[in-house]
């Protein structure tokens, strides 16, 4: 949080130190007292923990509520079609013959089948991709080829593409056509023409003659003629795939991608938590039974280099997560995801040490299990683009805490005046912070002047400045706040800092009132500062 300011021009002040105060008369001037309001803020647990985190509780105990991703396995990775090229060779008869032009030259079909290491698909829909279909003729009339394939339908239409086939100059420059044809938004059947078959689409060609210029009703058709058929699948990429996915076992050991942001602003001490409940949530968006079993949960506290293995039931256990269930009247995708959840407190781990660590990433490794007893769906497992298997913590943390040199880490703005306002001639005086504390935390203080580049300027409390913590009553809640005064002699250098100064460092080091027993915060806790300078001020009339 970013402690308010105002900025106070010292000519009021002056004018009513005269009036008020009254003033000593000295041979070379006047010296009057001056008090001027530096800062004004309320500290709350802001300082500590971001408000979005803060949640008060139905007794207003405040709760810290995190939610982070742990890891996200895409099991559509797995939905791969790769690059397929398959040539059909068709030749002429062995011995030349008079083909009756009325009967179609080649009528045949083909079956292409794509290698995918971990499914059998029978069912696609393709959200890319596209078909390059190439003939290469030696036939010396004009011919129109259809490619068919029933095994791909688009508004209740299979794709069907007709193509003439210009005649071939020779055997030795044969003709050659290309045809591209965009699949988006086909849903292929691939279980080949026999429909018992996996991850194969079937088609068929015709090629007729249809040169109306030709009168003859033959053609010589020999050993030399040849229509020959390149069929390339590229870039095929499905947005939807159901068949049986094989049983595998997938590891995911890494770290969180995402900095955890919960202890930034502490910097040192410890402290400790009565209660922390940390969910483990797995989120299963593929139709497809899954185990996981979580080998290792690490807290990692950058900053200190430490961390702390979570200790419990959790590790090492099999988790058994239930298919999805399609369902098409939600928005893409239309899966319903299975949860499941498993709770993590002080009584079955160590989570709480592992919170109180400060951590700020975590460290995992987790095995997933893909269809652990088998094709026990009848080869209906199913998968959307963009799904998978999803792990995720998420914490509610009551704020009932021994907190033991808890130190925290503020800046505020720091602008008292400039040397216009005449601040040169202070001659003496002192800083005033009168702090107002309802939580139940003794506080040592500490304000430390920085300039613009950020370079320290000056600490202005003495060390060991302590702020009071206000005392809980039977119900252990504080009631009214206690008053601390601290005062700090304004040097001839602080004064000179004042002039450079942009910002203030504030730290506090907290230690619970109560000692060793846990202090509940409630929402309506804060600590009011106010910063008065108490200054003396040499004005001359001369």
């Amino acid at each position: 949080m970013i402690l308010g300011r105002k900025k106070w021009s010292l000519v009021y002040f002056l004018v009513a130190a005269l009036l008020v105060l009254g003033c000593n008369r000295q041979r070379d001037g006047w010296t009057i007292d001056a008090l001027v309001p530096l800062v004004h803020s309320n500290l709350n647990l802001e300082n500590i923990f971001a408000d979005s985190l803060l949640v008060p509780g139905t007794d207003n105990v405040l709760h810290v509520v995190y939610e982070d991703t742990i890891t996200t396995f895409k099991v559509d990775d797995d939905l791969d079609f790769p690059d397929t090229t398959v040539t059909q060779v068709n030749r002429g008869p062995a011995v030349t013959i008079n083909w009756d032009k009325t009967v179609p030259l080649i009528s045949d079909t083909s079956d292409n089948s794509f290698r995918i290491d971990v499914m059998d698909l029978t069912t696609a829909r393709i959200k890319s991709g596209s078909i390059d279909f190439n003939v290469i003729s030696s036939i010396t009339e004009e011919t129109e080829v259809t490619f068919i394939m029933p095994s791909a339908q688009k508004g209740g239409q299979f794709l069907s593409v007709k193509t003439i086939i210009p005649a071939s100059p020779s055997l030795t420059n044969p003709t050659v056509v290309s045809v591209n044809i965009d699949l988006s938004g086909y849903e292929m059947d691939l279980t080949g023409v026999d429909k018992k078959d996996y991850n194969t689409i079937f088609s068929y060609f015709v090629v007729e003659f249809t040169d109306p210029l030709n009168p003859s009703t033959t053609y010589p058709y020999g050993p030399s003629d040849y229509v020959n058929f390149e069929i390339g699948f590229r870039d095929i990429v499905p947005d939807y795939g159901k068949g049986y996915f094989f049983t595998q076992v997938v590891s995911e050991a890494s770290s969180t991608d995402q900095r955890l942001d919960l202890f930034d602003r502490i910097t040192s001490g410890t402290m400790d938590l009565e209660e922390v409940n940390l969910n483990f949530t797995l989120i299963n968006e593929v139709g497809a039974d899954i185990t996981a079993r979580v080998n290792s949960l690490t807290g990692i506290n950058s900053k200190t280099n430490e961390s702390v293995d979570l200790q419990g039931d959790l590790i090492g256990t099999s988790l058994n997560i239930n298919r999805a269930r399609e369902d098409y009247s939600i928005p893409f995708p239309h899966t319903v995801a299975t949860r499941y959840e498993y709770n993590m407190n002080t009584s079955n781990s160590n989570v709480d040490k592992m919170i109180e660590s400060f951590l700020d990433s975590i460290a995992y490794d987790i095995e997933f299990t893909i269809n652990p007893r088998g094709n026990i769906s009848g080869s209906n497992d199913y998968i959307f683009a963009g799904t998978g298997i999803t792990a995720m913590l998420d914490a509610d943390i009551p704020l009932c805490l021994i907190a033991n040199e808890l130190a925290l880490v503020d800046t505020a703005d720091f602008m008292p005046g400039d040397r216009d306002d005449n601040l040169n001639n202070i001659v003496g005086g002192y800083l005033n912070v009168h702090c107002y504390n309802r939580y139940p935390f003794d506080a040592k203080l500490q304000m430390t002047l920085i300039d613009a580049s950020g370079r320290k300027l000056i600490d202005l409390l003495e060390e060991g400045a302590k702020i009071e913590g206000a005392v809980p009553d039977a119900n252990g809640r504080t009631t009214a706040p206690i008053h601390s005064l601290i005062k700090a002699p304004a040097t001839p250098e602080a004064i000179d800092a004042f002039f450079r100064a942009e910002r203030a460092i504030i730290r506090l080091t907290l230690d619970t009132k109560s000692g060793d027993q846990h202090a509940k915060i409630y929402a309506d806790y804060d600590c009011e500062v106010k910063v008065v300078g108490d200054f003396k001020y040499n004005t001359s009339l001369r």
